[in-house]
């Protein structure tokens, strides 16, 4: 479908130029303050229109307060220069164990400041400092601590037992890279939290290397009484946040496709990468159509690097008119590795299934057909949806985004550069986004078809992998469990099917009003297909379970009865009506509240739940659909919606009342 396009972006696409911009972004992101976040959207847009695209820097609040979706908004912050060095015994004084001019991950972002002399105070040695019981019956009252696990997890602990400051030695692997920096990120109060945020606790912080802190720990446990010199001169502000768009522009103002991931990170391939492959597939594009060798699509393409997540929502809420008209969207996100070097495997995160859409299908088409044949080894899953930059494609803000994501060894670390990013790779996942990205931004009906067989041939292929799967259940499961497993195999049968006639169905966006009705007409014979394989599938299971309770010497009772839980019989009267859109953070509710619940920022089961929770769906629907995504217990789900109706984030409408929306 995309063959002669990707031929010709092979030889647009420069892939030393990626390198450049990957080393140019990263240079700067490195620094991780709010300074330097608007110096890389400055230089980021500045490039776009060096090169004849629209480009232009939007900013965000970075208040601490203001809220987009469910989630609020950073406090602005800076940090000029961090250092600590041994300032006694005199024969260990004057070492210095972090100095943010040498190496910027030295500081913990939103770290608060010292006094302009810095603080000298006692170090003492924390051991699971995660713990409250590792704090009891010690005197830590002006000390500064020495941890080896995340800070953010000690935070608040140390706060309360009257720590001076924190120095952090974790990262998530010492023993294989002893000597990197972790970036800590966060430095929310909040058990869960991320952001720091108005009325935080402004405690300083630094982070050190596993190999530094285990000398620090081993001279302490020797019984040298060392002393620490701190110095952070941070201060926290109102400021803002930038976001950096893109346009190319198509015939049409309709509609557009959009290329996105989070910038100001402090790797080369997270997210450095990401942020060319955006800025480097819309050069290639509109080079190609300046030259006269690609026509000028259909619908318009854009570019957007923002800060994770919080970016994205506020870009949202800022843009509901680009939101409302962006029909697909591909998320990037640290896709550069040397693989083998970095023990890295590719993740496609696939849309939530409340909002399934031919990008999945077609996305991993183009990792099939174009990375694994200009790189077979390259490893890669396919899995759900999990958050990243595409909170956007909770159906309340409908726009389908796939994500591509890649977690490795040196992740948020100072092993992060560029000698781990892959030239060849990041340039043939570039060249794959481009030609994904235009083959959308013009399709029509021609298009939209073959994306449907596509559609139908994988999810087909899916399920003879899920029967295959199936069969060899049965034949492992205890023969009293066999009825259940055969319902509950049956139960994801009939699932999926929905799922892919949803899948499906969203081809028809690309059709022409006047083509719906034929297009509708053939489309209704993949559905068919869909439904006839699930229906051929589900027997092949009956007969293999009731052959094998046979052979058993028992016939099958294959229409258990399950007792239906509590929390199901509950959510059968109750509709759920979001009050928030996207995915939940428990940002808004009160101190007291977040300080004593976990946050569900990252949990992809409520996401997804709330995602199917349209204010019309009942209670018991929703738990069941997300349970069934996720592969999880819907009685859970139940619990969440209660949880989230109690604090106001969700009012429960009795199935049946009118509801506005």
């Amino acid at each position: 479908m995309l063959t002669d396009l990707v031929k010709t972006l092979k030889e647009a696409v420069d892939a030393e130029g990626l390198m450049s911009l990957v080393e140019s972004v990263w240079e700067i992101d490195r620094y991780f303050t709010y300074p330097k976040f608007h110096e890389a959207a400055a230089f980021e847009v500045e490039k776009m229109r060096s090169w004849g695209l629209e480009a232009e820097v939007l900013e965000a609040p970075a208040d601490g307060e203001t809220v987009v979706g469910e989630w609020r908004v950073p406090l602005a912050w800076d940090c000029a220069s961090a250092r600590a060095e041994i300032a006694g015994p005199s024969e260990l004084a004057g070492q210095v164990i972090a100095d943010t001019g040498k190496c910027p991950t030295h500081k913990v972002m939103w770290s608060g400041p010292t006094p302009p002399d810095g603080i000298t105070a006692p170090l003492e040695y924390v051991a699971e400092a995660g713990k409250e019981e590792s704090y009891t019956g010690r005197n830590l009252k002006g000390k500064i601590i020495l941890i080896d696990n995340d800070a953010r997890n000690s935070k608040m602990l140390a706060v309360r037992h009257g720590a001076a400051a924190i120095i952090s030695c974790y990262n998530p692997h010492p023993e294989e890279l002893p000597d990197a920096v972790f970036w800590t990120n966060g430095w929310s109060d909040d058990p869960g939290g991320w952001a720091y945020h108005k009325g935080d606790t402004p405690l300083p912080a630094i982070s050190i290397s596993p190999a530094e802190g285990k000398r620090l720990a081993g001279l302490l446990q020797e019984g040298k009484e060392i002393e620490i010199r701190l110095q952070v001169d941070s201060r926290y502000y109102e400021g803002t946040l930038p976001l950096a768009s893109f346009l190319l522009r198509g015939r049409e103002a309709r509609e557009e496709v959009l290329i996105l991931g989070h910038g100001f990170e402090q790797g080369a391939n997270d997210n450095a990468t990401g942020v060319a492959a955006i800025m480097e597939s819309l050069r290639a594009l509109n080079a190609l159509m300046e030259a006269g060798r690609l026509p000028r699509p259909k619908r318009s393409i854009r570019g957007l690097v923002t800060n994770e997540c919080y970016g994205t929502y506020a870009f949202a809420e800022m843009r509901p008119d680009v939101i409302k008209r962006t029909i697909a969207a591909i998320n990037v996100d640290s896709i550069g590795q040397k693989q083998q070097k970095c023990r890295a495997v590719a993740q496609v995160h696939l849309n939530p299934h409340a909002n399934i859409h031919y990008s999945d299908t077609l996305f991993v088409h183009m990792l099939e057909t174009v990375v694994k044949k200009e790189h077979p080894y390259f490893a890669y899953t396919v899995d759900g949806f999990s958050l990243d930059d595409n909170g956007i494609a909770d159906p309340a803000y409908g726009v389908p985004t796939v994500l591509l994501d890649t977690p490795e060894l040196h992740w948020h670390t100072t092993a992060d550069t560029m000698e781990n990013v892959d030239a060849g790779i990041l340039k043939t996942l570039t060249v794959a986004c481009a030609a994904m990205l235009y083959g959308i931004a013009d399709a029509g009906e021609e298009f939209a078809r073959h994306a449907a067989a596509l559609v139908a041939g994988r999810h087909m292929h899916s399920a003879a992998v899920q029967i295959a799967a199936g069969v060899d259940r049965l034949y492992r499961v205890e023969e009293r469990e066999r009825s259940s497993v055969l319902s509950s195999l049956r139960n994801t049968l009939a699932y999926n099917a929905d799922r892919a006639e949803d899948e499906l169905l969203s081809t028809r966006e690309l059709v022409s009003d006047s083509r719906l009705v034929d297009y509708g007409e053939w489309l209704a014979e993949l559905r068919g297909l869909i439904r006839e394989t699930a229906r051929v599938q589900g027997e092949h299971l009956s007969r293999q379970a009731h052959l094998l309770s046979l052979e058993e010497g028992r016939p099958l009772d294959d229409s258990p009865t399950q007792p239906i839980a509590e929390e199901l019989v509950r959510a059968e009267g109750l509709v759920p009506v979001r009050k928030f859109r996207g995915t939940p953070s428990f940002d808004t509710l009160p101190k007291e509240a977040r300080a004593a619940l976990p946050s569900p920022r990252w949990n992809s089961l409520y996401a997804a739940a709330c995602f199917w929770a349209n204010g019309k769906r009942r209670l018991s629907e929703v738990a069941m659909l997300a349970a069934m995504e996720m592969n999880a217990r819907p009685e859970r789900v139940v619990k969440f919606f209660e949880l989230l109706a109690e604090h106001g984030l969700v009012e429960m409408k009795a199935a049946g009342e009118s509801i506005n929306l």
